[in-house]
C-alpha cells in the first residue's frame, strides 16, 4: 500500500461523523470495520487511546474507546 492511500476512507468521507461516536472502530484507511469479538481484541473496552492493525489493509491507526455508563432507580420495592 503507497502514502497516498493513507487515511484515504477518512479523507473521502462526505460524512462528516462516520468516523466517530461508532459502536465499533472503522479504519480510516480502508473504511473497513474491526470486529472486536472475531479479532478479540478485549482490550478495546478499555478506556483510552488503542493501536490496532486492520485485517483488511494491514494499515495500523489508533482507537479511542470512551465508556458510557447509565444508571437507573425506577424499579424501587414499596417497603423501603
Amino acid at each position: 500500500m503507497t502514502k497516498a492511500t493513507r487515511l484515504a476512507a477518512l479523507s473521502a468521507s462526505s460524512e462528516e461523523m462516520e468516523f466517530w461516536g461508532n459502536l465499533i472502530p472503522k479504519c480510516p484507511h480502508c473504511g473497513d470495520d474491526y470486529d472486536i469479538e472475531g479479532h478479540e481484541a478485549w482490550s478495546l473496552y478499555s478506556e483510552g487511546d488503542h493501536e490496532i492493525e486492520c485485517p483488511a489493509c494491514d494499515l495500523k491507526y489508533t482507537v479511542s474507546a470512551h465508556a458510557t455508563y447509565t444508571y437507573s432507580t425506577d424499579d424501587q420495592p414499596e417497603d423501603l
